[in-house]
């Protein structure tokens, strides 16, 4: 609605007269897309320069690949061969001259804004993208097709020197940081629709021939482009290429970027990243090209490799049927199978297996394809690996075995099929060490359930957590420590950075858990881990609700630990005085020596607490007391500049002597 009042009022502030104010009024349509209508029918009525500088200008904004600079879409706007008419835009704010960018505004008639922040042009509501994708004349095949074309210009033509281009437009190399990312992306749009205009698709053709091809050779067009490519930051998985993009880290986009430019330069290497089968159908390939390796990064990729990976179903068919090597080791995920599986394109993995892919090969980063397949939770894939005598135990990889690999992402439906194939419940390896450990760190209660009906060891030991126990507390799961719990988990099992799950409980001041955990048995004085006990491991984190469960429970308040020696050293650090109070009237030493500040009165007195010294004095905290960082409590406060804690611990000690 209130794009609709917004668009009504500026219809009606052009108008002068109060006659012709009345009427159009009247006349306003009551829907946003008929005063969209409006709007559009006045840009096509234009019939001159400017039409056409508008209607490019809603097309590319309608499939540019990210925001265009200002610059940018000047330059892909105006950069093309447009012969303006005799007649002036007398309609067009009576032919105000201005720069480029206010020509954009004036032509596309409130369709378009200039962010002044980003210095940007976009649509100037989502519902002005919505209108024109519904009109015939803003096809897919159409947007793609302008910006083939511009983005090729960029590498095939020189910047035009014509009067009728405006002295102001930035020339044509400003869109080449566009054009060398998405060229290809904007050709595969065109790829994979159907082609009705068969004059325009032919142009497209001839001309991307013309980038990639100077007769069976490759252009120094492409080769230049290529060695743009690498010439950016890149690493083996195009990520660092992706952030000079701007894109997300783990976008495919700067991957097949790195694959398409790898040396030696070939159309293939574009054709099998970006999937353009209806190119590479026209081009003849050699089984010796297919099958030679190319360094992207660490790894070796054969065209079939890339292909795989990318779910290019046709341009697979095609290296196949000329000769591809089905079996090929290299890359990230070691072989094409595996490549495809991880993706879940189950086409690819039929037409492989088809061909004789070794559904058991080893290598790759998930070790073999069903690993790959599982974790990913793609079942009819995984269906497809199991007919074809996939090894469900088979060891190896990131997930030790895919099972593991299964439970980690909560595919209980995956779990449940390589279970029925009698995958080995208890196996061990991994990042997680088993299955158990791995739904458990994950939350997922319904595979938990699952593996421990196959009797999983509840208790298991290995992995990055230990054991599964641990696992489910790391990741916030108390359900699935309850039940783990329920099953015999041993609450007191050992482990390597907390010690044990009451240690990291307390740690993090998880009180239901830490309940939980007593309930059970937990020994409240356990020895071992980063913070070598419960209650120390409560008092770091500030947490003294935990602090008195602990406490309650028969904490040991006087046990040594941790860097400040004992609890009371501390909390007094912190300045956490009711915890203090707590460790007080349990019986805690209030000279007990030790830790970096020697005692708790000269800890609470480095931190300026003087609301602790003077419950520590009271309790007959030693004021003269030796030891630790500062020596004594009053060096301690002098050194930190807390005058009130000096004059307390001054006047203590004169009241001591007389």
């Amino acid at each position: 609605m209130f794009r609709w009042v917004e668009m009504s009022l500026e219809a009606l502030s052009r108008i002068k007269y109060a006659p012709d104010f009345k009427e159009t009024l009247g006349q306003l349509p009551v829907k946003l897309s008929g005063l969209y209508d409006i709007i559009h029918t006045q840009i096509h009525q234009t019939e001159t320069y400017g039409r056409s500088v508008a209607i490019m200008t809603l097309t590319w904004l309608l499939c540019a690949q990210r925001l265009l600079r200002a610059e940018e879409l000047l330059a892909a706007v105006y950069a093309v061969d447009i012969e303006p008419s005799s007649e002036s835009d007398e309609d067009d704010d009576n032919g105000k001259a201005g720069s480029p960018e206010n020509d954009i505004l004036r032509l596309c008639r409130n369709l378009v804004v200039l962010d002044s922040e980003q210095k940007t042009f976009r649509f100037a509501h989502q519902s002005v993208r919505e209108y024109l994708l519904g009109k015939s004349e803003y096809t897919v095949m159409g947007q793609h097709a302008l910006a083939t074309k511009r983005c090729l210009d960029v590498y095939l033509t020189e910047p035009s020197s014509s009067s009728r281009v405006p002295r102001t437009v930035p020339q044509r190399n400003i869109l080449k940081d566009y054009a060398d990312a998405y060229w290809p992306v904007h050709y595969k749009y065109i790829e994979d629709c159907e082609f009705h205009e068969i004059q325009e698709i032919q142009e497209i053709q001839e001309k991307v021939s013309h980038f990639l091809m100077k007769g069976s050779r490759t252009s120094h067009f492409y080769i230049q482009w290529a060695s743009g490519i690498r010439s950016k930051p890149d690493n083996e998985n195009g990520s660092f290429l992706n952030q000079a993009l701007g894109l997300a880290w783990g976008d495919r986009l700067g991957y097949k970027l790195l694959f398409a430019a790898s040396t030696p330069e070939t159309h293939i290497s574009v054709a099998c990243a970006f999937g353009l089968s209806k190119f590479l159908k026209e081009h003849a390939l050699s089984i010796m090209e297919l099958n030679r390796s190319r360094k992207v990064g660490r790894n070796e990729y054969t065209f079939l490799l890339v292909a795989a990976e990318e779910g290019h179903g046709q341009v697979v068919q095609m290296l196949l049927g000329k000769g591809a090597d089905v079996n090929a080791q290299g890359g990230y995920y070691g072989n094409a199978l595996q490549a495809a599986s991880q993706g879940g394109y189950d086409q690819v993995v039929q037409m492989l297996l088809d061909k004789g892919a070794d559904v058991n090969a080893q290598g790759g980063y998930y070790g073999n394809a069903l690993q790959a397949a599982s974790q990913g939770g793609y079942d009819q894939v995984v269906q497809m690996l199991l007919d074809k005598g996939a090894d469900v135990n088979a060891q190896g990889g990131g997930y030790g075995n895919a099972l593991q690999a299964a439970s980690q992402g909560g595919y209980d439906h995956v779990v449940q099929m390589l279970l029925d194939k009698g995958a080995d419940v208890n196996a061990q390896g991994g990042y997680y060490g088993n299955a158990l450990q791995a739904a458990s760190q994950g939350g997922h209660d319904q595979v938990v359930q699952m593996l421990l009906d196959k009797v999983a060891d509840v208790n298991a030991q290995g992995g990055d957590y230990d054991n599964a126990l641990y696992a489910a507390l790391q990741g916030g799961h108390d359900h699935v420590m309850q039940m783990l719990l329920d099953k015999g988990a041993d609450v007191n099992a050992q482990g390597r950075y907390y010690g044990n799950a009451l240690q990291a409980a307390s740690q993090g001041g998880h009180g239901q858990v830490v309940q939980m955990l007593l309930d059970k048995g937990a020994d409240v004085n356990a020895q071992g881990g980063d913070y070598d006990n419960a209650l120390y491991a409560a008092l770091q984190g500030g947490h003294d609700h935990v602090v008195q469960m602990l406490l309650g429970k028969g904490a040991d308040v006087n046990v040594q630990s941790g860097y400040y020696g004992n609890a009371l050293q501390a909390a007094s650090q912190g300045g956490y005085d009711q915890v203090v109070q707590m460790l007080l009237d349990k019986g805690a030493d209030v000279n007990a020596q030790g830790g970096g500040y020697g005692n708790a009165l000269q800890a609470a007195s480095q931190g300026g607490y003087d609301h602790v010294v003077q419950m520590l004095l009271d309790k007959g905290a030693d004021v003269n007391a030796q030891g630790g960082d500062y020596d004594n409590a009053l060096y301690a406060a002098s050194q930190g500049g807390h005058d009130q804690v000096v004059q307390t611990s001054s006047e203590s000690t004169t009241s001591k002597r007389s």
